[in-house]
């Protein structure tokens, strides 16, 4: 990779982890899914509104995606997502576990040094463990015979239990029919 390849992709990646954290803000507040209904643009103050808000911070957020473009801004100064976009939104439920990712970062750190834990114990992460378990949805049964199943069994009628070993409370199940 050239230097200045290298140092672009390297700013980029940088810049779009701030990004992936407005993404999250928008997902969690119900941003993404109130701006996807509109079936026009709206003000900041419409959208504000329609989540129950401060439009100050509401406008901050739509600059940020704007600018990003994940938002559309004509030039009346409201927003929109294209059509074509809003099913895409949809995946902005990843990008909320970078708060709770982030928060673990110190202990994280600690684990790195010679004399530190080997690891780190999750029963103070209670906000992540509930994210994974709200997250889980996304191994849904046709995720799991498609990626799980081809590297561990082929032959899925013969599988009667399934262990969730360290993936979260434990509350994926898997049933045969």
């Amino acid at each position: 990779m050239e230097l200045d390849e290298y140092a672009d992709k390297f700013s980029s990646t940088v810049t779009n982890g701030f990004i992936a954290l407005e993404i999250a803000i928008g997902h969690k507040l119900g941003l993404f899914d109130s701006l996807s209904k509109f079936t026009s643009p709206v003000t900041s103050t419409e959208l504000a509104v329609s989540c129950k808000l401060k439009e100050r911070y509401v406008r901050e957020w739509l600059g940020c995606l704007s600018a990003a473009g994940f938002v559309s801004i004509p030039p009346d100064d409201k927003y929109f997502i294209p059509e074509a976009c809003k099913p895409h939104t949809a995946s902005s439920s990843l990008a909320s576990v970078l708060p709770y990712l982030a928060a673990n970062t110190s202990s994280v750190l600690e684990c790195f040094k010679e004399d530190g834990p080997k690891g780190y114990d999750y029963s103070n992460q209670l906000d992540t463990l509930m994210w994974l378990d709200h997250d889980r949805k996304s191994c849904d049964g046709k995720w799991i015979n498609e990626n799980l199943f081809p590297v561990g069994h082929k032959e899925t009628d013969t599988i009667s239990n399934v262990l969730d070993f360290g993936c979260g409370p434990g509350s994926l199940t898997i049933k045969n029919s």
